[in-house]
């Protein structure tokens, strides 16, 4: 049994590991990762339970690829592409409910005719639009 101590070096010692030889460490994690298919650490579990609205099932009815697919990964009023997107805002374009029924609506709307896809900035000038509507009292 190791004590404290030995514990705090070895953690120390493993940190340096990791900087010092990336490639071994991505090559090793690759390699245990092939031999354990659809391993999820305790982390992303956790994590996964955490942030249920990641879930595409819950999110659009399990559209959300289609969808993507449909749209051809491109953003439906710009034409941003989800290359260009990645490099952009660090994160995939986004898929979004044309008529409501998203995230916090009672009655969800998930049809493939009512979903989307559209860039953070598209997305944004959307909803934008949408709640500065409801503020002024002009509905939506």
């Amino acid at each position: 049994m190791r004590t404290t101590e030995q514990r705090e070096q070895h953690r120390c010692y493993m940190k340096v590991y990791r900087q010092r030889y990336p490639e071994r460490v991505k090559a090793t994690k690759a390699k245990w990762m092939k031999r354990h298919p659809g391993y999820k650490s305790p982390a992303q579990i956790a994590w996964n339970k955490s942030h249920p609205h990641n879930n595409d099932k819950a999110r659009y009815g399990g559209l959300r690829s289609t969808v993507l697919q449909r749209d051809q990964f491109t953003c439906q009023v710009c034409g941003m592409t989800d290359k260009d997107h990645r490099l952009q805002f660090g994160r995939s374009i986004t898929v979004d409910h044309k008529q409501g029924g998203g995230r916090y609506a009672e009655v969800k709307q998930h049809s493939m005719g009512n979903l989307w896809t559209l860039c953070l900035r598209c997305h944004g000038r959307k909803d934008g639009k949408l709640s500065w509507s409801k503020v002024k009292g002009k509905g939506a």
